[in-house]
């Protein structure tokens, strides 16, 4: 089961909330991965389940669209996708859940800005041979998935940084 979820959270949510709530970016992503981690620890008592991280984020600016809102800047978007990347696949790792990205791949991780030729001429969705590679990076991914496998671009993981100030951990 390829468990997908993030990146609305990622383009939209954790950076409405971070402004909203005045806390740092790796404590707001860390209690919503945390969240998700509780649903992919009950559905891998059951199923091979690999988690997918979100992809960088679109070059639009923010806007309120209806259909596919974005808050913050590119840059923004992605410093809160690394962070969930890098919480996700720390989390995985610990609990021998799979996990699968393109992100690091698809960012320039220096500068924060999204590789555009990646994407779509809407410059929000991803190009069809971007396509191809995620499927078959996920169909190699199931197929040689054992107990703690991981597959994709990644990091070295390290434990992810928080701040002992913050009341909500």
């Amino acid at each position: 089961m390829l468990a997908i979820f993030g990146e609305v959270d990622c383009r939209c949510h954790l950076i409405r909330q971070k402004r909203l709530q005045q806390r740092s970016s790796q404590n707001i992503v860390h209690e919503c991965v945390q969240r998700h981690l509780e649903a992919l620890k009950e559905l891998n008592q059951t199923y091979r389940v690999c988690a997918y991280g979100p992809i960088a984020s679109s070059v639009l600016p923010e806007s309120n669209h209806k259909d596919f809102p974005r808050v913050g800047s590119t840059e923004e978007r992605n410093e809160i996708s690394l962070l969930y990347n890098q919480e996700l696949e720390w989390m995985c790792r610990e609990n021998n859940v799979g996990f699968v990205t393109l992100f690091y791949e698809l960012c320039n991780l220096n500068s924060l800005q999204t590789k555009e030729e990646f994407y779509a001429q809407d410059q929000v969705h991803l190009s069809q041979s971007t396509i191809e590679r995620y499927q078959k990076m996920i169909l190699d991914a199931f197929q040689n998935m054992e107990p703690g496998f991981m597959m994709g671009d990644t990091f070295t993981p390290v434990p992810p940084t928080r701040l002992a100030s913050d009341p909500c951990l």
